[in-house]
């Protein structure tokens, strides 16, 4: 994973999300996983400019998970 401080912060919202059900509980959820997709994105696009072989890295690693998201 490139992002695993992110996975952690989406995982530990959906559990809350999951301990207080409610309509506010998941909506905030869906916008810390749109925040945090958002930055990672932008984060990428700048280390792409900083290191020429992270390219290689993202097509080999996931964003979030091991499999997803890898940069093609």
């Amino acid at each position: 994973m490139r992002n695993p401080i992110y996975t952690g912060l989406m995982a530990g919202g959906l559990g809350l999300v999951l301990v207080g059900a409610s309509f506010l509980h998941i909506l905030t959820w869906f916008a810390l996983v749109g925040l945090l997709s958002g930055k990672a994105r932008w984060e990428e696009r700048m280390l792409a400019d900083e290191h020429p072989a992270y390219s290689e890295y993202a097509a080999r690693v996931g964003r979030f998970l091991p499999g997803p998201g890898r940069i093609r």
